[in-house]
């Protein structure tokens, strides 16, 4: 799972030093994880092309600052309550110290 892969590249460092320690036969991969990894050999091979991140991506300007108000408190009320997330919605507000 995701957990488990983040704590292997996090080990590792890479996925190609991964699949050097699952090839020379680390001793700390054992037993199901060993046998799994093993079994995904040809998806960790692809994995890096197929999945492939951009680097150096040119990205717009963007305001990302948060609203220190809401703009329409009557209708975010009226949704909160139709929907069922009152609860949620407190949470929220007070997680982003919003008035």
């Amino acid at each position: 799972g995701e957990k488990t892969a983040a704590k292997l590249i996090t080990t590792y460092g890479t996925l190609e030093a991964l699949r050097a320690a699952i090839d020379g036969g680390d001793p700390a991969l054992k037993g199901a994880q060993r046998a799994r990894l093993e079994a995904a050999a040809a998806y960790l091979d692809a994995a890096p092309r197929v999945v492939e991140v951009v680097k150096h991506a040119t990205l717009p300007d963007v305001d990302v600052s948060v609203p220190s108000t809401v703009a329409d408190p009557a209708l975010m009320s009226k949704l909160a309550v139709e929907h069922g997330l009152t609860s949620s919605f407190d949470r929220v507000i007070s997680a982003l110290g919003i008035d």
